[in-house]
């Protein structure tokens, strides 16, 4: 996953195009003579200023991943959700679709990200 490495930013906007949320998403370079912390290598994130309470990557390749945040809160109810990514590197951007859910796996949004680069780990 050496494309993703690094540090995102960027925004999830809405199907509607009227809301715009924040998001950062960091992929750590994993180091193979290092197996100590598997977590460690696993992606972060955060919405809307909210650290996302655990983000387990679903599945990943050298430009893309699809991972799943739990317990982000919503903006419009507060309640916890859960955030559905899937994206990859395109030139220097990064691109993909995002699904919100409730804990009742009920869709409360959806859209597509876009996303700058703003450090490699």
């Amino acid at each position: 996953m050496q494309l993703m490495t690094g540090t995102w930013n960027g925004a999830l906007i809405s199907d509607d195009g009227r809301l715009e949320t924040q998001f950062s998403l960091s992929q750590p370079v994993f180091d193979s003579g290092t197996f100590a912390d598997t977590g460690a290598f696993l992606p972060a994130m955060t919405i809307g200023g909210c650290t996302a309470a655990s983000v387990r990557l679903l599945d990943g390749a050298r430009s893309a991943l699809v991972a799943l945040a739990d317990a982000v809160p919503d903006p419009a109810s507060g309640s916890l959700a859960q955030v559905l990514l899937e994206v990859r590197v395109l030139g220097d951007c990064l691109v993909g679709h995002w699904l919100r859910r409730d804990a009742n796996g009920v869709k409360l949004s959806a859209g597509r990200l876009v996303a700058v680069r703003s450090s490699a780990i």
